[in-house]
């Protein structure tokens, strides 16, 4: 997938419109020893924190930082720190998300780093540093006695989605591919595909029953919930893709309510049935 070659346009009038941040709170579940999942208004971050510092993952913007590094501060005496920042709404580009304030290391995916140079070259961007690490394919965490590997995936959510598999614990963070409270969003802009959310989505449905996986958006949730929300992205997407191909247009295909037998359990959250059948139908297969 290609970056695109200018964002300027989209991030100039981001920064033209955009309000005043104020900070805000976050919520922590420890789920584990040492293993937090720390939900903000941007969504959820995963966290190892002990004696050896602490790392993050997860979408972060300026305004949930410093309730994040507060809490962080109040469980581990170490000052090291490291953030893996996942990307998040498309329209909240922040460079470092304001961690390197915190003497924090920020690490991003290559194909990031592009976009928020752009973005901060732009007239009025905030004075924010930069991410000064990037990762390909694979970047790993060893401290705290855990093990964290984190893994680019497909495009899903986005071209830069990737998983954070705590390996001692039995925890993964799935990112924008996962969503337990309800439809989860593809992100055109970012080279989202319904099909690279399904492909690593798949890749853990056998996990043992006792892992537990960690959302974008939502509460932690078992394997066999896992496994029904990757039954459900494959039916609706299946159910859409044979429309299409039978010559049904959008509107015949939302019209038909392919998520129907869903939305008791999937219909309430953010994203409602009708867009998230928009976006499978918009979602085209890589061969098309």
């Amino acid at each position: 997938m290609r970056i695109r070659a200018s964002l300027a346009p989209f991030l100039a009038a981001l920064l033209s419109s955009a309000p005043a941040v104020a900070a805000q709170a976050v919520a922590v579940n420890e789920i584990v020893p040492g293993v937090l999942v720390l939900t903000t208004s941007a969504g959820n971050s995963i966290a190892s924190v002990g004696p050896d510092g602490a790392v993050v993952i997860g979408v972060q913007t300026p305004a949930t930082t410093p309730a994040i590094e507060a809490e962080l501060a109040r469980r581990t005496r170490s000052p090291r720190r490291y953030v893996l920042l996942s990307p998040g709404d498309s329209t909240v580009v922040a460079g470092d998300a304001g961690w390197g304030a915190f003497g924090a290391v920020a690490v991003v995916h290559e194909w990031n780093r592009p976009k928020l140079e752009e973005w901060a070259r732009l007239p009025g961007a905030p004075r924010t540093a930069l991410p000064p690490i990037t990762y390909s394919e694979v970047i790993a965490f060893d401290l705290n006695g855990e093990s964290i590997h984190v893994v680019h995936m497909p495009p899903g959510y986005s071209n830069d989605d990737a998983i954070a598999h705590f390996h001692h614990s039995g925890v993964v963070h799935l990112g924008g591919a996962f969503t337990s409270d309800g439809y989860p969003a593809v992100d055109f802009s970012q080279s989202g595909s319904i099909d690279g959310m399904i492909e690593t989505v798949g890749r853990f449905t056998d996990s043992p029953a006792n892992n537990r996986f960690v959302p974008k958006r939502g509460p932690v949730a078992t394997t066999a919930q896992l496994r029904d929300y990757h039954r459900m992205l494959v039916q609706v997407r299946d159910t859409v893709r044979r429309m299409t191909k039978a010559g049904a247009t959008e509107a015949q295909v939302v019209a038909a309510k392919p998520t129907a037998t869903f939305d008791a359990r999937w219909g309430k959250g953010p994203v409602p049935p009708d867009a998230f059948v928009r976006m499978v139908f918009h979602s085209k297969p890589e061969s098309n």
